[in-house]
């Protein structure tokens, strides 16, 4: 909700320490009085079940209740403000002081790189175009969360891998690629990232990206010809992948933003273009 309203990375800090304190993360359906919720925001800031459900108390946190309450956006200067006195020109509370030993949690919550990727999109609200791109990125984009797994994963969906994946079933970067498009368009790619890169047409340098297309990722230590990483770009700006062990799928957004992404990039590979060589049914080309 605070990327969907624009509010800074500080102002997730804040609200994320306000609920720290006030139901430690949890979305209480009691409290003191008539207070309720993540944010224990009383009554008067609306109906309980608005007060119950996340995305409007988060709302209501930072644009302010329905009964003239003010939220962090209104309070001038929150940017520059403690933690604590930041959140206590929204909350009031009777104990002002409570929200600061909850700001290094609060900040390492939000800098966790599963938080700051965290899509604002699923599968059920994707606004893909009806390509296969699009339909591979819906398809990747319904198992958000499924964990890492070296080696693990295929056409099949999510498997056991080998190694550091062993333990883990899950997907590794190119066997969800793989998934993706298999279960969108029936298309067969190759299972590990180099193979991928060698077979699929590659975009011309400069040209627009399309949902679907594959960006490959190398470092100036990998050898001639082999990738490290692969991701698939949703048509949005933003690179559904799996990216190592210990996280999920997950969704980057503004990847060629981010600088280590943008450093890296070495090759855009279209899976649905003509010459692709797999089969793929109903396909429409959609041109640059």
């Amino acid at each position: 909700m605070g990327r969907q309203l624009g509010v800074p990375a500080y102002g997730w800090v804040v609200a994320v320490a306000t609920s720290l304190q006030e139901s430690s993360l949890t979305n209480v359906p009691t409290g003191h009085l008539d207070s309720v919720g993540l944010f224990q925001q009383r009554a008067a800031w609306g109906a309980a079940a608005d007060r119950m459900d996340p995305a409007t108390a988060a709302r209501m946190f930072y644009e302010g209740g329905k009964g003239s309450q003010r939220g962090l956006l209104k309070v001038k200067g929150f940017e520059a403000m403690t933690v604590t006195d930041a959140a206590q020109a929204v909350q009031a509370s009777a104990l002002p002081d409570a929200y600061a030993r909850w700001e290094p949690l609060a900040r390492q919550i939000v800098a966790d790189p599963t938080v700051l990727s965290a899509s604002c999109y699923s599968d059920a609200d994707y606004a893909g175009d009806g390509t296969p791109g699009s339909n591979a990125v819906a398809s990747a984009l319904q198992v958000l969360g499924t964990p890492y797994s070296w080696g693990g994963g295929g056409i099949g969906g999510p498997g056991r891998g080998f190694g550091p994946g062993g333990d883990t079933v899950g997907f590794d970067c190119s066997s969800l690629v793989q998934y993706a498009y298999h279960q969108a368009t029936g298309m067969s790619l190759p299972r590990v990232t180099d193979a991928q890169a060698a077979a699929l047409p590659k975009v011309p340098a400069g040209s627009r990206l399309r949902a679907g297309d594959l960006l490959f990722f190398r470092s100036p230590g990998d050898p001639p010809g082999a990738f490290h990483h692969v991701g698939i770009y949703d048509g949005q700006g933003g690179m559904v992948h799996a990216p190592r062990t210990g996280k999920t799928v997950e969704v980057v957004h503004d990847v060629l933003s981010d600088p280590y992404f943008r450093s890296q990039l070495a090759l855009v590979a279209r899976p649905d273009a003509p010459s692709a060589g797999v089969a793929q049914a109903g396909a429409r080309h959609v041109g640059p």
